[in-house]
């Protein structure tokens, strides 16, 4: 039987990269990780290795330095974009520019689920299911309802 294939938007950080485990131990796909690069300075060959170690089946990287900075930093900075009234928009920026390059594995031909590790809340949730233990009664959370928790308190 062979294993569907999901695409998830990869950091490289810690949350992402239990959820490549989670992802493929637990659901049963093959995924591959997709790192757009916005200039964060990884090392690409790291970052390949540790979505391969984590248990991606494959990784694809895209440098899109050039493309996040001509059509979303420099239109931002010329509207004075900023979070919370202070804080110029950085990773936010960069969100839709990831979606475009997810989309276009799944246009490229690849049958693919898209999803994202929704940074270190997930993490947390998952994690905090999992130290409660069997004694609390408490049923652990699985990665659908962990994410739906997340939701919920970010509104």
């Amino acid at each position: 039987m062979t294993r569907q294939k999901i695409v998830l938007a990869y950091s490289g950080g810690l949350d992402t990269s239990i959820l490549v485990r989670i992802l493929g131990d637990e659901y049963g796909y093959d995924v591959i990780a997709c790192h757009a690069d916005v200039g964060e300075a990884k090392d690409r060959e790291k970052l390949a290795q540790k979505a391969r170690q984590s248990g991606a089946v494959a990784c694809e990287i895209v440098d899109a330095k050039d493309e996040f900075a001509r059509e979303f930093c420099f239109p931002a900075l010329q509207a004075n974009a900023l979070y919370q009234g202070v804080y110029p928009l950085s990773a936010a920026l960069s969100r839709p520019l990831i979606a475009r390059h997810l989309v276009a594995l799944v246009q490229d031909g690849w049958r693919v689920v898209l999803t994202h590790g929704n940074g270190p809340q997930v993490g947390f949730i998952l994690l905090r299911s999992e130290l409660v233990g069997e004694e609390a009664r408490v049923p652990r959370l699985s990665l659908d309802m962990a994410v739906a928790d997340s939701q919920g308190g970010l509104g």
